[in-house]
């Protein structure tokens, strides 16, 4: 019979390809726990967050650093869980330098940065106080508004 964390991730691979959203979805298990781990690739930031939102029932418990200790909180019988559930949205790098196009030509302080988002790692932007490549992961992730203006459309309603 299957494991509880591998019906998790077959269960979350089939409704993310419901959805329209391809992913590549693993389980594991190790001493001490299990695990699945979902990946998308350039997901606008409602839609990660929807559907980090909706897959939260299948973890039945968190970590807490500060006591060193997993929680069972949020155990749900008759239901198949993992005891940790990673949800990554990654950036590719076609997306990374239009983010990037787009900041250098709407922000002041990205004049003598470098054309390639590739060859920015060390630019330091001042006015923001951060690297750029800091600020395109900010806006990538947390700005739905910079998203839209790059053609990332949301596929959830």
């Amino acid at each position: 019979t299957m494991r509880d964390h591998a019906i998790v991730a077959k269960t979350i691979k089939a409704d993310l390809k419901k959805l329209g959203i391809m992913a590549t979805v693993s389980s594991k298990s190790y001493s001490g726990g299990n695990s699945v781990r979902v990946e998308v690739n350039n997901l606008h930031p409602q839609d990660f967050e929807t559907i980090k939102k909706m897959f939260s029932k299948y973890e039945y418990g968190h970590f807490d650093g500060m006591d060193d200790c997993y929680y069972y909180s949020n155990v749900i019988k008759n239901m198949p869980q993992t005891k940790y559930l990673f949800i990554e949205n990654h950036w590719t790098d076609d997306v990374c330098q239009k983010a990037y196009d787009e900041i250098k030509a709407n922000y002041v302080g990205f004049e003598n940065a470098p054309e390639k988002y590739d060859d920015a790692f060390n630019f330091v932007w001042e006015n923001g106080r951060c690297y750029a490549q800091q600020f395109v992961y900010r806006q990538l992730y947390g700005d739905a508004q910079f998203c839209e203006k790059l053609g990332i459309k949301r596929i959830i309603n």
